[in-house]
């Protein structure tokens, strides 16, 4: 009975907020919104809630929104209050945030840019509905050039190890005076390594859209910039460099040479990290399909695989960047796929989790305290800040993957990472009460396959509240 109750409370106070957000008005030029906390959460074109950290010394904090051929909604919500427009590109509307008891006070400035995405009906019938996994030319020969710079290698966590970068440094060490060589150098090799990491994405990233015709480099049409939308997009702006780095190097005529060896990468990487696999899976308990995921693998890559989402009224597109990967012999073939799956599945998970989240939003905060269920270590995933529904998002990510595991492999080749995921989770991560929360999500669809991810959260959260260690 109590359960009854309390669960009927937390769905009527959830209901009863839901039909209070603002609906589309139009805007003054300055427009006052009340927040009870220094960070916030906005909407666009009803998509998934992205935090907003404000800034509290009276800057500015801009907030670039995508436009839409005929504009996009913006949503702003705070808990306190909400607000919902349409804003064009080159439109400004600037929101004056009112914190807490009305003391103090913040900026948002909301700017309408040009949409980084144009997906047409040719590029939605190719690749809707399925993963592709490839080693792009132009990533390839981006990631030889910077094995050559100085600091590159150092910094981005080049793969020494193998035959193949011996090879590589044995064609290419003779072009290490070559323009592209310093330009590539002096852009990756400035500031802090998070700085130098970012700026190397930016080129790495942007090489995976873009593709040889003929002996010229051109972009893709559907993703202006695939790192950062608005920003520069290096492999464009450096073409020509790129171009005359490839034919004085005879690099075309290396990358058809090793064409056999790039298959046997895309092979190994798919066995390892099955992609479509974990998909069919996701859609299934959130009912909902995403549209494609574009895997973009090279050999030269190691450390931590790159995600990067994109948009469209007409599809939805998740790219991973990575390298090779290598089962490790130690492990059976089972082990090996579940710990290589691992990681990739949270961040495929989250274009299925995240939005869900969102739309739970209120519920999330009611129940999931973050003095509860995290300590000073906690971080959230990408840097957002710390928020209750970040935190819920980050137990999540990682337990949707026991339940994928439960579905698709015995206990004897999941229960070793998955222990090991709950001791990370809570020693390293600062999520302290993940392995209460993971057992209690693996026991409730264990005992209910077709529990949809809906009615799970709801359960979940539910149990989060009441729960004490």
């Amino acid at each position: 009975m109590k359960y009854t109750l309390t669960l009927l409370l937390f769905l009527a106070m959830y209901g009863a907020w839901a039909q209070g957000v603002s609906s589309k008005r139009t805007l003054p030029a300055v427009q006052i919104l009340r927040s009870g906390k220094k960070d916030i959460r906005y909407t666009v074109n009803n998509g998934g809630r992205q935090p907003v950290k404000l800034n509290m010394d009276k800057r500015p904090r801009r907030v670039d929104i995508q436009c839409r051929e005929n504009g996009s909604l913006a949503g702003f919500y705070t808990g306190a209050d909400s607000i919902a427009f349409v804003i064009k590109e080159g439109e400004q509307t600037r929101l004056l945030v009112l914190v807490g008891r009305m003391r103090d006070t913040a900026i948002i400035d909301v700017v309408g840019i040009a949409s980084n995405t144009a997906f047409s009906d040719a590029f939605v019938k190719q690749h809707k509905g399925k993963t592709e996994t490839t080693v792009p030319e132009v990533l390839e020969l981006v990631n030889i050039a910077v094995s050559l710079t100085p600091s590159g290698a150092a910094v981005i966590m080049t793969d020494k190890t193998t035959p193949y970068y011996k090879e590589v440094q044995e064609h290419f060490s003779a072009y290490r005076n070559h323009p592209l060589i310093t330009t590539i150098d002096r852009k990756i090799g400035y500031g802090d390594k998070a700085t130098k990491c970012i700026a190397y994405e930016n080129w790495a990233l942007n090489a995976c859209a873009a593709t040889f015709r003929g002996a010229k480099i051109v972009g893709s049409d559907a993703i202006k910039n695939m790192a950062s939308p608005g920003a520069p997009n290096p492999v464009a702006d450096n073409a020509a460099l790129l171009e005359s780095f490839a034919a004085e190097s005879g690099f075309r005529e290396f990358y058809k040479t090793h064409v056999g060896y790039y298959s046997s990468v895309n092979k190994s990487y798919t066995q390892l990290c099955p992609a479509r696999k974990m998909q069919s899976w996701l859609e299934k308990i959130f009912r909902r399909q995403y549209g494609c995921y574009n895997v973009y693998v090279s050999p030269l890559m190691c450390g931590p695989h790159r995600v990067r989402h994109f948009d469209d009224k007409s599809m939805s597109m998740t790219l991973f960047m990575a390298g090779a990967m290598q089962p490790d012999s130690t492990l059976s073939t089972m082990q090996n796929e579940v710990q290589y799956s691992g990681p990739v599945f949270s961040d495929m998970g989250r274009n299925y989790s995240v939005p869900l989240s969102g739309f739970h939003a209120h519920l999330i905060e009611t129940t999931f305290a973050v003095s509860k269920w995290s300590n000073q270590k906690y971080v959230p995933y990408g840097g957002a800040p710390v928020s209750e529904i970040a935190l819920f998002n980050d137990y999540m990510a990682a337990a949707l993957f026991s339940l994928y595991c439960a579905d698709n492999f015995p206990p004897a080749g999941y229960e070793p990472y998955i222990s090991r995921l709950e001791t990370e989770m809570e020693q390293q991560n600062g999520c302290v009460n993940f392995k209460a929360f993971n057992r209690k999500a693996m026991a409730l669809y264990s005992g209910n396959k077709k529990i949809t991810a809906d009615e799970l959260y709801k359960q979940m959260l539910l149990w989060s509240y009441n729960y004490r260690k």
